[in-house]
């Protein structure tokens, strides 16, 4: 039986929990040290220590800043349960998920030491932020892909609703006449709203959390508008979007 969802959480963290913190790490030393400082020293004095010497100084770029947020979901290492092939389960273990390479990451608590489980091994796992809130992902494999991920799963049933989150890296770019200024790396966070339909579980179709859009997709003949009216939902919303494919796949049952 898969986890309840507390839609709260699900909203807290696809509407910015994720985004929330914006952490620099400490900048790297891009100042001469040891023998470049020396040379540079030297150069500058001349070779016998007398000024006035014509050689090029070597000089440094300092404004890197270092790297702005994390890749993964959620900074802090919350308790987790873990799903494995085989039937094996590991409970309340410390974990994380890599939203920049799609990895499970887990600590131990003996040396906390980090460790990237096996891909291959894992089924599904559920983040406990708090024993009463859930966030549940599954390992999944849409049509025509080669792989699969992890998605966080909002609605199951005949009709899926699902999020890929993921982190792309943007690299510093504050050299050359055509730079853009910025002089940090920044792990950028998108989240991609899917739905699969009973015709087909694998195959994941892209959506924009909208009326319109989820509406065009389900092919509505009216009935879902006057349901989304009479229990004024708003499909913008993760939350409302979440209890209204729960309300289709309790009709479907």
């Amino acid at each position: 039986m898969r986890p309840t969802i507390l839609v709260l959480f699900i909203l807290l963290v696809l509407d910015g929990a994720a985004q929330a913190q914006t952490k620099k790490t400490p900048p790297a030393q891009n100042g001469p040290i040891g023998f470049d400082a020396q040379t540079n020293l030297n150069t500058i004095g001349g070779a016998n220590g007398a000024g006035g010497s014509n050689a090029a100084v070597r000089t440094f770029d300092g404004r890197y800043e270092g790297v702005k947020n994390s890749p993964y979901l959620l900074d802090e290492w919350f308790k987790a349960d873990l799903f494995l092939l085989n039937d094996r389960k590991y409970e309340d273990i410390l974990l994380k998920l890599n939203t920049h390479s799609d990895e499970v990451v887990i600590r131990r608590v003996a040396n906390g030491d980090s460790i990237i489980v096996d891909k291959k091994t894992i089924t599904y796992f559920v983040i406990k932020p708090t024993p009463e809130m859930v966030i549940y992902f599954r390992k999944m494999q849409p049509k025509g892909e080669t792989k699969a991920d992890f998605y966080q799963v909002l609605a199951e049933g005949s009709y899926n609703l699902l999020v890929k989150h993921s982190k792309d890296l943007l690299k510093a770019d504050f050299k050359g006449g055509y730079s853009s200024g910025r002089s940090y790396d920044e792990y950028v966070p998108f989240s991609q709203y899917l739905i699969t339909l009973p015709t087909d579980s694998t195959d994941f179709i892209k959506i924009k959390p909208s009326e319109k859009a989820v509406l065009k997709v389900l092919k509505d003949d009216g009935q879902w508008v006057e349901y989304l009216k009479s229990a004024n939902l708003n499909l913008k919303s993760a939350t409302d979007l979440a209890r209204f494919f729960d309300y289709l796949n309790n009709k479907t049952k």
